[in-house]
């Protein structure tokens, strides 16, 4: 084994990185920000946001959700300020509270789009050329397992 250390393991280079750094509350900030993008009805609201402003009975319509699903989905985008409201009459609209939301929507799906590029059969063909070879040993008392044994038994030179 060489003493050799790598660019990133110098000095210099991780204490760049620890200035670079985001403070914990920030960290946890954007966290918690992902944790709401991560339940698929909150992401359907908010691209049905993102096409038009809606109210609850609007959404639960073109979703298919309950209209009791619908506000509590909308009031956890509230408290995470991914969504606003304005209240009409009786009626509450609920639009996205900002282009960055829009563009975090946007960016997210062309980046699934841009994974969904690779056809299945060159994914197929990297997996098998990068994917470990896994084999499994057939149980014992079955046809393979005693195939396994057979040609594995000790040969006699003779």
């Amino acid at each position: 084994m060489s003493d050799e250390i790598c660019d990133c393991e110098t000095d210099e280079f991780v204490g760049k990185i620890r200035r670079g750094m985001l403070d914990d509350d920030t960290i946890f900030d954007i966290a918690d920000l992902f944790k709401v993008f991560a339940d698929s009805t909150r992401v359907r609201i908010m691209w049905a946001l993102h096409e038009s402003e809606m109210c609850v009975r609007g959404i639960s319509k073109s979703l298919n959700i309950s209209m009791s699903a619908a506000s509590h989905q909308l009031k956890t985008l509230k408290d995470a300020d991914l969504v606003a409201s304005r209240r009409s009459g009786k009626q509450v609209y609920y639009s996205l509270c900002d282009e960055h939301i829009e563009m975090l929507l946007s960016t997210a799906l062309a980046h699934i789009k841009e994974e969904k590029r690779w056809s299945a059969s060159s994914r197929s063909r990297w997996t098998a050329l990068t994917a470990p070879r896994r084999w499994r040993r057939p149980f014992p008392r079955s046809p393979g397992y005693r195939m396994l044994r057979w040609i594995s038994r000790p040969r006699r030179c003779t």
